[in-house]
């Protein structure tokens, strides 16, 4: 009987030891990636962190003891994405959470190459965002703005350097387009020069592509969707001058007599730069590769192939932009016999059948005495000198509207259009949410296959960028 009792004692034994070390191994694989409160002790500690949720560029403050005062020694990390420490203190970090760390983070704190990770996560939240991408207003040694919005360099970058490091001179006043890469390619004017430049968030460079030297002369630039073929016109030549860049080969300075285009005027439109100059809107027809333009007015495409390329003219859609200036046209996305473009001066923007010359009008009114700014029903609103505009996939238009300083929203399938980013009339220039966030007199508009939105704000020195982030 002892012997039996034996036996069981013996085995009850071994299954508790069993059952203890696999508790112990559960415990530890709950947590994994948490500190070992085992571990020794380190020269600071990290107590917790407030707030535990927030989207980019919340303040977090971080407590506990020993952190010392020296800002430049302090990193702090949400997963792998470094955060911008604002202030250092013995017993608190305050730092500004960096964008899209992803959903759920650890926040670790390294001072002097030795690290502790909280025990607690933080909740990121994603939601629409405002950002440089490359420029902006700049300050002076003592802090101040520069007078009169004016940047403190003198001269346009060239070569390619980084996008962090470059200051512009002149205004982004022409149109923006972006290729399949994400490369945002623009012109920033500087006298009688005009630099075309490309910028890719991915590489963080920005690359001087080419310059134009014609006096007030200006390029405007358009994009065939399809293939990814740039082409710049001149905006007042009755002759046409037509530049294209080539991914491999560069861009191509156009200045030969073959390389210049001729308006067919068989259609009986008066000659001279009123007709045929101010060309300060271009777009490609995706199932063509037509390079359609806007005229003062009056519309004309141009097919690039056997030279000599001759202009067509297409019309003037309605007698109400005739002598107009227009600075965004863009082609539905699922219906290229469709055409959108806007007029500047009256605020309005249009839609155009190619095929049945039918034109009506989408958004927008007559200024009169109507407010600048009515959001709602695309009959009743009204816009402030809208320049660029932009399609994406989900059948919204974006519109640079100038003068209201603010991006619009047009929704087809709603028939509505909303201030989508900026605050309406109030110019300036801060990144943030995009009810926070402040333009200044944006231009040029465009959109990448992700939805990702480029704005050239002109006044600001500046390509924004508005992403989920």
């Amino acid at each position: 009987m002892n012997d039996f009792f034996k036996s069981c004692l013996r085995w009850q034994m071994a299954f508790c030891l069993a059952l203890g070390i696999a508790f112990a191994a559960c415990n530890d694989d709950n947590n994994e990636g948490l500190p070992d409160d085992t571990t020794p002790q380190h020269s600071f500690e990290v107590a917790d962190f407030t707030p535990i949720k927030g989207p980019r560029d919340t303040e977090v403050t971080l407590n506990g003891k020993n952190f010392g005062t020296d800002k430049e020694s302090v990193k702090v990390f949400f997963n792998e994405k470094e955060a911008t420490v604002v202030s250092v203190t013995d017993d608190k970090i305050v730092v500004r959470v960096p964008g899209l760390p992803g959903e759920e983070c650890f926040v670790k704190v390294e001072i002097d190459g030795e690290e502790v990770k909280c025990k607690q996560l933080f909740d990121y939240i994603i939601q629409m965002y405002v950002s440089t991408l490359v420029g902006g207003k700049f300050k002076n040694e003592g802090g101040t703005d520069k007078p009169d919005n004016k940047p403190i360099v003198t001269e346009n970058p060239t070569g390619e350097i980084p996008l962090a490091e470059a200051k512009f001179c002149g205004k982004m006043e022409s149109n923006l387009n972006v290729d399949k890469d994400g490369n945002v390619y623009f012109v920033v004017k500087q006298g009688g020069d005009d630099y075309v430049y490309k910028a890719n968030s991915e590489t963080g460079l920005l690359t001087h592509v080419g310059k134009s030297n014609v006096g007030n002369v200006s390029l405007t630039l358009g994009m065939n969707p399809v293939t990814g073929t740039l082409y710049a016109v001149r905006d007042q030549s009755e002759w046409g001058d037509l530049v294209i860049y080539d991914q491999e080969n560069g861009w191509f300075e156009s200045r030969t007599e073959d390389e210049k285009f001729k308006w067919d005027k068989t259609a009986g439109f008066p000659s001279g730069i009123d007709a045929y100059g101010a060309r300060k809107a271009i777009t490609v027809r995706p199932s063509t590769g037509e390079i359609f333009m806007f005229m003062k007015g009056a519309l004309g495409s141009l097919e690039v192939g056997e030279r000599p390329w001759i202009g067509k003219n297409l019309g003037i859609p309605t007698d109400k932009v005739n002598g107009k200036f227009s600075r965004g046209m863009v082609f539905d996305v699922n219906n290229d016999n469709i055409l959108y473009f806007s007029v500047e001066e009256d605020g309005r923007i249009f839609k155009y059948n190619i095929e049945t010359k039918e034109c009506t009008r989408l958004a927008g009114s007559d200024y009169g005495n109507l407010p600048d700014l009515i959001d709602g029903d695309l009959g009743g609103s009204t816009l402030n000198h809208p320049c660029q505009i932009c399609m994406d996939s989900q059948n919204n238009i974006y519109v640079a509207d100038r003068y209201n300083c603010c991006i619009r929203k047009i929704s087809l399938d709603a028939g509505t259009i909303t201030t989508f980013a900026g605050k309406a009339q109030t110019e300036g220039y801060q990144d943030g949410l995009i009810s926070e966030a402040l333009f200044d007199d944006p231009m040029g508009i465009a959109v990448d296959k992700n939805g990702v939105i480029y704005v050239a704000d002109s006044d600001n020195y500046a390509i924004r960028r508005i992403a989920l982030e």
